[in-house]
This record gives C-alpha cells, sequence and structure tokens, in this order.
C-alpha cells in the first residue's frame, strides 16, 4: 500500500513579526531572546544537511523539527532560516502547482527577514543564497539575491572574517559564476571561474566550467557544416545531443542544426525525428524564460510519441521518451508516470536483450526508476527498486541509495 502524501503548508506565527522588533530593541541592553539549546540546534542542523541531499525522510524530520521550533522561537532567525529552507525544500517535492509557488514564496520572504535583521550572520547568508540559487529563475527571479550572498560570503572569507572552509570557498566561487552565467552576466562569471581555476587548476572544476560555458569549438561547426549523408548527421547529432544532456550548455543548438539537416533527408527516419524533438526541448533547458521551456518540453513530447508510432519497439525512442518525461517538473507536467511506464518496458526488454542498454545505462536507470517512484511517494517500490543496486558494480552509485535510502 503506497504510503498517503502528507502536504507540508507553512504555520507562520502571527507574532512573530513584533516579536522580531521587542528582541531588537532588547538586544545589547541585557534583555535578549532565549536562545535555543545548541545540542537541540545541532541536531537539527543535521537532519537540515541530510535533506539537501535529497532524503524526503529526512526532509520530513527536518521540517518538523524546524516547524516545531520555529513555533516555540519565532524571534530566532537563525531558526527561522531553516524553516523556510526546509519549507523551500519541501516545495521542490510537491506534485501540487499551487503549494509549490506558495512554499517558495514564503520561505523566500522569510530569509529575507531573517537577512534584513542580522545582515552578518554568514549562516543565514549561506541558507538564503543556496534557498535562492535553487528556484527556477524562470519562475522565481532570485538569483540576484543568490548573487548578492555568494559575493558577501566570498568577501567575508577573503577579508579573514569567517570560519568557511576553504572547499566550501572554492564551492561559492564555482556557483557564483553558475549564477552568473543564469542571468547573462558572461564577463563576471568567466573572470569568477578563472579566479577559481586560477587557485586549484587541473581540478574537476574545469569540466564543470568547460560545460557551463557552452563554448562550441570551431572544428565542431566545420565538421556539422561539412557533413552530407543522413548517417553522419544522425551519428554527429546523437553525440552532441548526449553532450547536452551531460551538462553542455552550448551542444544542443548545433545538435540541433546536425539533425535537423538529417531530417530533410529522409523526414520519416523515426530515430531522427526523435532526437530532433528531445534535442528541441534541450535548447531551452539552459535559459530562463518559462514560456519557451513549456513550448519546447509539449512539443518534444508530442514528437517523441509520433516518432515512437511510426517505430514502437526502437529501444532508443523508448529511452528518450523515458528521460524527457523524467527530467521534467512533475508539478508542472505531471509525466513521472509515463516515464515510470517506459524505464520498465526498457527494463524487460533488457532480459530479454541485453544489447539494447549499456551496463552503465541499465544501472542508471534503475536508480532512476527508484526515483521517480520515490518522487510520486510509492516509497515501498522505491526501497525495492534500489535494494536492486546492490549488485551494481559502480559502488559509489550503490552505496550513496543504499545508505540514504535504505534505512
Amino acid at each position: 500500500m503506497h504510503n498517503q502524501r502528507r502536504e507540508i503548508a507553512p504555520r507562520i506565527n502571527s507574532w512573530s513579526a513584533i516579536r522580531r522588533g521587542v528582541s531588537a530593541i532588547y538586544s545589547g541592553t541585557g534583555y535578549g531572546y532565549v536562545v535555543v539549546d545548541k545540542a537541540r540546534m545541532q541536531k537539527g542542523r543535521e537532519l537540515h544537511h541530510k535533506a539537501l541531499s535529497g532524503d524526503k525522510e529526512a526532509l520530513r524530520a527536518a521540517f518538523d523539527f524546524f516547524e516545531q521550533l520555529y513555533q516555540e522561537y519565532p524571534e530566532d532567525d537563525v531558526v527561522a532560516a531553516y524553516y523556510a529552507d526546509c519549507l523551500s525544500l519541501s516545495s521542490l517535492f510537491s506534485q501540487q502547482t499551487f503549494a509549490m509557488f506558495k512554499n517558495a514564496v514564503t520561505a523566500s520572504k522569510l530569509l529575507d527577514s531573517s537577512v534584513n535583521n542580522q545582515p552578518d550572520n554568514h549562516e543565514i547568508r549561506m541558507l538564503r543564497a543556496y534557498q535562492s540559487f535553487r528556484l527556477p529563475e524562470g519562475f522565481f527571479w532570485r538569483t540576484m539575491t543568490a548573487i548578492s550572498d555568494f559575493e558577501y560570503l566570498i568577501e567575508e572569507y577573503e577579508s579573514g572574517r569567517t570560519s568557511l572552509a576553504e572547499k566550501q570557498y572554492h564551492q561559492l566561487l564555482f556557483d557564483l559564476g553558475c549564477a552568473y552565467q543564469r542571468t547573462q552576466m558572461t564577463t563576471e562569471a568567466d573572470h569568477t571561474w578563472n579566479r577559481l581555476l586560477s587557485l586549484i587548476p587541473d581540478s574537476s572544476y574545469e569540466k564543470e566550467i568547460e560545460k557551463k560555458r557552452g563554448l562550441i569549438p570551431v572544428e565542431w561547426e566545420e565538421k556539422v557544416n561539412s557533413l552530407t549523408a543522413k548517417e553522419d548527421l544522425l551519428q554527429e547529432g546523437i553525440r552532441l545531443h548526449d553532450l547536452s544532456v551531460a551538462g553542455h550548455s552550448g551542444a544542443a543548438k548545433l545538435a540541433h542544426q546536425a539533425l535537423s539537416k538529417a531530417y530533410e533527408l529522409d523526414p520519416d527516419d523515426a530515430l531522427i525525428h526523435a532526437y530532433l524533438g528531445s534535442t528541441n526541448a534541450l535548447t531551452c533547458l539552459h535559459g530562463n524564460d518559462a514560456n519557451a521551456l513549456f513550448f519546447s518540453a509539449i512539443y518534444g513530447l508530442k514528437t517523441l510519441t509520433e516518432a515512437l508510432s511510426k517505430d514502437p519497439e526502437n529501444p532508443r525512442i523508448h529511452l528518450l521518451r523515458a528521460y524527457m518525461n523524467f527530467s521534467l517538473p512533475e508539478v508542472f507536467f505531471h509525466t513521472t508516470e509515463t516515464a515510470i511506464k517506459e524505464f520498465l518496458y526498457l527494463l524487460d526488454a533488457y532480459e530479454k536483450n541485453p544489447a539494447i542498454l549499456s551496463p552503465q545505462e541499465y544501472w542508471q536507470m534503475i536508480d532512476d526508476l527508484g526515483v521517480a517512484y520515490s518522487r510520486l511517494d510509492r516509497d515501498q517500490e522505491a526501497r525495492q527498486t534500489w535494494a536492486k543496486l546492490a549488485d551494481c558494480p559502480d559502488r559509489e552509485l550503490a552505496s550513496k541509495r543504499i545508505s540514504s535510502n535504505m534505512e
């Protein structure tokens, strides 16, 4: 029996603003408000940290913990900030559009209030920075808030006014660059990323930055422009498509160009049609235009359905359709159930013919099927699916799920 969903809704003490004002008046005069027990607060921080990994049970526990604490200490800005962040995280799992927006907006207002009350509190600024950074820019327009907080925290570290770890400082620089890039501040993004690379050259950040920049090598464009055969164009289009899926923000447009040329040569080829639809959606994935994202996603889904009707047993078309439905926000598109059906179809087909998927694709699909079940609160099926990862040769993938979700 599936777990019944408990939609998280904010409970805000109406006296909160007044009591914070009183506490501000009394601060420094010996009448400061009651301080939360350190051990209790540390327990909440640990729950919150686990919730950030995507563990839904930890998120529910963290939300309940900080909701209760916020009711007891509504004047405590750190408590309010943690409560707000848990509320915002809960919106990512919501299947109701109104609840998702309401929780995210309420959380943003609470965090803004906490920062206004304590602008030099590094913990609060870190919470607001990443809450703002997580929200889709096309709907919430909070990236500039994240930039402001990232810049502040970086300056505090470089001035020696914070105990931030060096690893966290490096992550802040990377994420600040991503935030700049998201808002088309490419000069600032390049400057920030170059600072990071000068500090830790030849690091894992180098490849990630290359993907985020999305720069297209001249030879890639020359190759697409020189190709004339359908199979060559399809092969290069698939390569570029897969680079885009892996995070290269500029590859999708060139993939679309190659696949469009292939489609002109053979509009009846179902696989070309499918990859063209998937690539069309990817071209808007890295942008901030919500309308364009909706339009391209709907067009992509329609195109993949058409392609599948032409070649209903083609495993690659099923794979593309599975992951497009899986990648779309459930709260807007409600396509996770379709993704589950496609995953199950492919896993069944793999049992009959292992050649249709690489071992890496197979194990990743097991993991993603569990995620899809979990997204719909089908937690028992998720755990049963993730249990299969015990046989996965990728120990990192296996241990991540088994340790965090099989408890």
